[in-house]
């Protein structure tokens, strides 16, 4: 029979909630400088000695919420074979694409814009705009390939509303002209 004080340490460790960080919660963390465990990122799916190139998955418009766009680069990245971590950020998807060799990225240039053009098919159509960054290994080093990867999927966001409007534009002048 157990005594008093087993009882207690167990009846206060069930009592105590269990804080689990979410996979949105360590990156959002790493994003701002935090370095996380070897654990953690060997839960995410993380192996130290890989270079990895961040790709970052972004529909237009309010298609679908960051964590069911991140399940479908997740699936399409299963289907090419890709075992890198997908995470959710914000409304887009993130991966974190193994490369092998770091300066022959033609392989990942073609992957990623076979997925890009997967997820605008089960999208019906959806623009999706996809931002590379380049090949790093290291945390503070892949953090940097984020940033790129941001910066360029801004960019192609911005171009397609830039290309949109001046649709708009040419439209406008095709119809005051007839």
């Amino acid at each position: 029979m157990a005594d008093n004080q087993t009882l207690n340490y167990y009846q206060s460790a069930a009592r105590t909630p269990v804080v689990r960080t979410t996979r949105t919660d360590w990156l959002q963390a790493w994003l701002s400088g935090e370095t996380p465990d070897s654990l953690t990122l060997e839960q995410q799916g993380f192996q130290t000695h890989l270079y990895y190139a961040v790709v970052i998955y972004r529909a237009s418009g309010e298609a679908l919420g960051g964590a069911q766009f991140a399940s479908l680069l997740q699936g399409e990245a299963n289907r090419r074979g890709i075992n890198g971590p997908v995470l959710a950020h914000g409304a887009a998807g993130v991966l974190f694409h193994p490369v092998e060799e770091p300066k022959q990225t033609m392989r990942l240039k073609h992957k990623t814009e076979e997925i890009r053009q997967q997820l605008v098919a089960k999208l019906r159509g959806v623009d999706v705009c996809c931002g590379v960054g380049r090949p790093a290994r290291g945390l503070d080093n892949l953090r940097q390939s984020f940033q790129e990867a941001e910066e360029a999927v801004d960019m192609c966001n911005e171009l397609q509303t830039r290309n949109d409007l001046v649709g708009g534009v040419d439209l406008l002048r095709r119809t005051a002209a007839q």
